[in-house]
């Protein structure tokens, strides 16, 4: 169980990483524990590479209230432009 648990562990190759990340993570994720996205971005960071984590208030493993699935749409986009489209970045205002 152990070996299946390493080979799908995204810490176990975190040294491979180079491609812009961005963490999207629920503060009450039942599957996820927070601390595991927390140690991954700075994993991400240790490494180089640009990272980004964003949390998600009131939100398990993805968000259902439609206002955070918006602002979670903006955050997605905002790093989209940045990394695929090259565009500066435009800050996400409230």
């Amino acid at each position: 169980m152990w070996e299946v648990y390493q080979k799908s562990n995204p810490l176990a190759f975190i040294e491979n990483a180079t491609t812009p990340t961005m963490v999207l993570h629920g503060e009450n994720d039942p599957r996820v524990p927070p601390n595991q996205a927390l140690i991954f971005y700075r994993g991400l960071l240790a490494n180089g590479v640009p990272a980004k984590l964003v949390w998600l208030p009131r939100s398990g493993h993805g968000p259902r209230e439609p206002g955070l699935r918006y602002e979670t749409a903006r955050h997605q986009k905002e790093w989209m432009d940045q990394w695929i489209r090259n565009k500066p970045a435009t800050p996400i205002t409230e």
